[in-house]
């Protein structure tokens, strides 16, 4: 609109004002929505908290901004200065005059929105949020195993919709944690669970002769760990893909251990089982030596407790346990058959895996490690 020959541009306040928020992008967000191929963005947010108290309910349930990858927090800034969206428009005093350029102002901004990159993790909110948790613990045969928490009717996908992290952050985290869904439901494992069915992983490995530290068939290992141990392959595959190198694309056929990721997260679940059991710290000798007999035999010696540092505590000189106590033993749960065992043990993996590591300490073929 030029106005160049005018002394003055007409200026009014439209009589309906709309609603706008301005939001300040970063140049990183900035240059990602300039880019050829633009990504969607999306606002999440955490569900209301069930609390009455409005200043809560503020304080907890704000908004994100998140790119596929990515998650800004949206944080609203006042400005002392108003701040006037407009529009040209076409000003007449009457019909009979000539019309002249004009500005209209159609909404006011007393604050704009702010991205801030969001750092936290985000296992601790996905932890919050699913409600269904699976305990699975097996000590001298006998097998303990149940559900806690309330069901619910949403899947994977809708929970991630309300957790305010980007979906990659959200699939990360539901690694991490090696959730996995039963009966469309999402289900969290306890650490005596993840331990438990590690034990059995490793051990039926050693009987089969399967080398976790070269290519196996992950589908295949999970139809006999179902079979034989009565384990849900859901929950074997979960582990399988938590322990994936970083650079490994999850796949349903093969798949290989890595090393730096298994030897610590056996070692912290071990601990978290331990004190699920016995309520009390152990000797820090029997750990170790639990620990080393759960890895490959060329793993042992790198059973070390540097790497789990910050994980435990010695109360003693001789003993150890968790910094964090695991969540508790479901005792007094009802057991599900579709994952559960009997009392000893389809196998008695225990028998079978002494007897397999008396074996494979006299043998030097590298499939038995």
């Amino acid at each position: 609109m030029s106005t160049q020959e005018l002394p003055g541009v007409p200026f009014a306040l439209a009589q309906d004002q709309q609603n706008f928020r301005l939001l300040e992008l970063s140049q990183d967000l900035l240059d990602l929505l300039s880019s050829p191929n633009p990504p969607l963005l999306h606002i999440k947010s955490k569900p209301a908290p069930p609390t009455t108290n409005p200043l809560v309910q503020q304080k907890q349930n704000y908004a994100v901004l998140c790119t596929p990858t990515e998650t800004f927090q949206l944080r609203q800034v006042h400005s002392s200065n108003s701040v006037l969206l407009t529009r040209p428009v076409i000003s007449a005093a009457s019909p009979h005059d000539i019309p002249v350029p004009a500005v209209s102002a159609i909404a006011k901004c007393g604050a704009l929105l702010e991205v801030q990159p969001i750092t936290d993790p985000a296992v601790p909110v996905l932890r919050d949020a699913i409600t269904r948790i699976w305990n699975c613990e097996r000590w001298d045969g006998d097998t303990v195993a149940g559900f806690s928490g309330d069901s619910t009717t949403r899947n994977r996908h809708q929970l991630f919709a309300d957790i305010p992290f980007s979906d990659e952050q959200c699939e990360r985290a539901w690694r991490e944690m090696c959730a996995f869904e039963h009966e469309d439901q999402p289900v969290q494992p306890t650490l005596p669970a993840l331990w438990m069915y590690w034990k059995t992983i490793f051990s039926t490995c050693v009987a089969e002769g399967v080398n976790l530290t070269a290519q196996f068939k992950a589908g295949d290992l999970a139809k006999t760990l179902k079979e034989e141990e009565g384990l849900w392959p859901a929950l074997v595959n979960a582990i399988i893909q938590r322990l994936l190198p970083e650079d490994q694309i999850p796949d349903e056929d093969w798949a290989v251990i890595d090393q730096t990721k298994c030897i610590p997260w056996v070692g912290r679940n071990l601990l978290a089982a331990l004190d699920s059991h016995y309520k009390t710290p152990r000797p820090t000798a029997e750990f170790l030596d639990l620990w080393r007999d759960a890895l490959p035999e060329s793993w042992r010696e790198d059973a070390v407790l540097e790497h789990i540092q910050g994980d435990y505590i010695l109360p003693s000189d001789t003993t150890i346990a968790p910094k964090t106590r695991a969540m508790p033993t479901l005792r007094t749960a009802t057991t599900v058959n579709a994952g559960s065992t009997s009392a000893k043990g389809p196998r008695k993996w225990h028998e079978k895996f002494k007897a397999t590591r008396r074996t494979e300490g006299k043998s030097s073929d590298p499939n038995n490690s």
